[in-house]
């Protein structure tokens, strides 16, 4: 996510998915199309290491964490976590995530790295 908030704040903004759709294919960017900024960022913060209380502040990502709950029948608690790869993935696009472990390695690196988590800022 940080080259992608980075690109942005160099690019001085992005366009909007109704105006340049994404198509899923290799190729050249139409760069006219992609000049037409409608929002932009200044900054983006990094949530810290094993931090449930900073990814809690954060809630966002290129996953997103979309809620929380505990298991009925072992009352493990997770986090509710949604993947933009569609619904062929995990839970139908989301999957369950431990929270509150007491680990060295921390619960955010529970999923095969795959949370680099970072939140803008504005």
């Amino acid at each position: 996510m940080e080259s992608a908030f980075e690109f942005i704040i160099n690019n001085n903004g992005i366009t909007s998915e109704a105006h340049y759709p994404y198509n899923g294919n290799d190729g050249t960017c139409n760069t006219n199309e992609a000049a037409s900024q409608i929002t932009n960022i200044t900054d983006y913060e990094a949530v810290p290491t094993n931090s449930e209380g900073e990814l809690l502040k954060a809630l966002n990502h290129g996953v997103a964490v979309v809620g929380y709950g505990e298991s009925s029948d072992d009352e493990a608690k997770y986090w509710i976590v949604k993947n933009s790869w569609g619904a062929e993935w995990g839970e139908k696009a989301y999957i369950r995530m431990k929270r509150d472990i007491d680990a060295e390695e921390g619960p955010l690196w529970d999923c095969h790295g795959c949370f680099l988590s970072n939140y803008l800022i504005n």
